[in-house]
C-alpha cells in the first residue's frame, strides 16, 4: 500500500511558511513573495506534493518540467507555458532545473521526482539535445513505462516523442532578411556543435549562405550559449569582416553587440545583429533586437497534447513535432552601409 503524502498543513510547518502560502503557490496564485515560492517548491521536491498517495495514479496527473538553467529567460518562459497548456489538460506541471540544487545533474533530479509520484517528465533542452551524451538512461525511463516528452532535441532511434522549433528554417528566414539589406558578409555566433539544435542551425546557414553564393567557413563562430560566448564569438567574426551576426540566443545576442559597442561599432549603423528566441532581452534591451521567434505558445500546446495522450496510454499520431518560426523586426538591423 503506497504511503500517505505529507499534508498541505505539515509541508507548510517544514519549510516555514503559512498553509495559505503552501496553496497559494501549488495553485499559481498570485500573493507570495518569490523566496516563500522557492521554498516551497524546494519543500516539494523534498516531501512530494501534498494531499495524493505516492504513487497513485487517479485525479489530477503530476509531471515534471525540467530546464537546464533558469539564467537564460528562454527556459522559463518556455517551461510556463508548457506548465499552463497541461493544465489545461488537467495535468499539474512542476517546475524545476536541473543545475538548481548545487549542480544535481538531470537523472538525479529525474529520479527524485519519480520518487515522488511523477507520471511523466517534460524535457527541455536535456541531455536528449547533447549528441554526444549516453542516451541509455532514457531506455529505461522507456522500461519503466515513464511518459516523456522531449522538447528542443530528440534520440535517434527512441520511440519518444518530441516537440520543437525548426532551426534551420530560423537561420534561413534571417539570413533571407539580412541579405534582402544588403548584406553579404553575414555571420553565424552559437552554441557547441554537439547540441542538436546548433547542427540544424548551421545545416540551414550553410545551405542558404551556398545558395546566395555567400559560403565562407570564416564567418562561423562556435561558442557557449551565453553573453560571453557571445561576445567572444562577436569579436571574432567582427574581425572576419563580418556587417550582420546571428545568433543563437537572444543572450547571445546581447554579448554580440557588447562587443561590438566596445569595438567603436554602432548597432545597428555598422552591424546588424539578429537573435533567437524573442525573450524579455529582446524587447528590453538597447536597441531593442530583431530576433527569430519561437512559437512558444505552438510548442507548448503540443507537449501538453502528447503529454496527455501518453497518459492516457494513447501514441500521439506524430512522433516528432516541429514547428517554423517568425522573424521579428526591430531596432538591431539596418541596410548595410555602402563602404562595408
Amino acid at each position: 500500500m503506497a504511503s500517505a503524502r505529507i499534508s498541505v498543513r505539515e509541508l507548510a510547518r517544514q519549510v516555514g511558511v503559512s498553509p495559505a502560502s503552501v496553496s497559494r503557490v501549488l495553485n499559481d496564485k498570485p500573493g507570495v513573495s518569490e523566496s516563500v515560492r522557492a521554498r516551497v517548491l524546494d519543500g516539494v521536491r523534498v516531501y512530494g506534493l501534498p494531499g495524493q498517495a505516492v504513487g497513485n495514479t487517479g485525479g489530477s496527473p503530476f509531471v515534471g518540467i525540467i530546464v537546464p538553467e533558469l539564467d537564460n529567460p528562454a527556459f522559463p518562459t518556455m517551461a510556463a507555458h508548457i506548465e499552463n497548456a497541461l493544465f489545461q489538460h488537467g495535468i499539474t506541471g512542476l517546475i524545476g532545473s536541473s543545475v538548481a540544487q548545487g549542480g544535481v545533474d538531470e537523472r538525479e533530479y529525474i529520479e527524485v521526482l519519480l520518487r515522488h509520484g511523477a507520471r511523466g517528465l517534460v524535457l527541455v533542452s536535456g541531455w536528449h539535445a547533447h549528441l554526444k551524451h549516453d542516451h541509455r538512461w532514457y531506455r529505461q525511463l522507456t522500461a519503466r513505462e515513464v511518459s516523456v516528452v522531449f522538447v528542443s532535441g530528440l534520440v535517434e532511434g527512441l520511440p519518444m516523442p518530441s516537440v520543437g522549433t525548426s532551426e534551420a528554417s530560423g537561420a534561413r528566414i534571417a539570413i533571407r532578411f539580412l541579405h534582402d539589406l544588403g548584406h553579404r558578409r553575414i555571420g553565424l555566433a552559437q552554441g557547441e556543435e554537439h547540441y542538436r539544435p546548433s547542427v540544424n542551425r548551421l545545416r540551414g546557414y550553410r545551405e542558404t549562405m551556398g545558395r546566395y553564393g555567400l559560403a565562407d567557413q570564416s564567418l562561423y563562430a562556435e561558442a557557449v550559449y551565453t553573453m560571453d560566448g557571445g561576445h567572444v564569438a562577436a569579436r571574432r567574426l567582427i574581425g572576419q569582416g563580418a556587417t550582420a551576426i546571428i545568433t543563437g540566443s537572444d543572450v547571445m545576442a546581447v554579448g554580440v553587440i557588447k562587443a561590438a559597442q566596445e569595438m567603436g561599432l554602432r548597432v545597428p549603423e555598422d552591424l546588424s545583429v539578429v537573435g533567437y528566441d524573442d525573450g524579455p532581452l529582446a524587447v528590453y534591451g538597447h536597441p531593442r533586437l530583431t530576433t527569430v521567434r519561437q512559437p512558444v505558445d505552438r510548442i507548448a500546446a503540443a507537449t501538453a497534447w502528447t503529454m496527455d495522450q501518453l497518459l492516457k496510454g494513447q501514441e500521439p499520431p506524430q512522433l516528432h513535432q516541429r514547428f517554423d518560426p517568425t522573424l521579428i523586426v526591430r531596432d538591431s538591423t539596418a541596410q548595410v552601409r555602402q563602404d562595408s
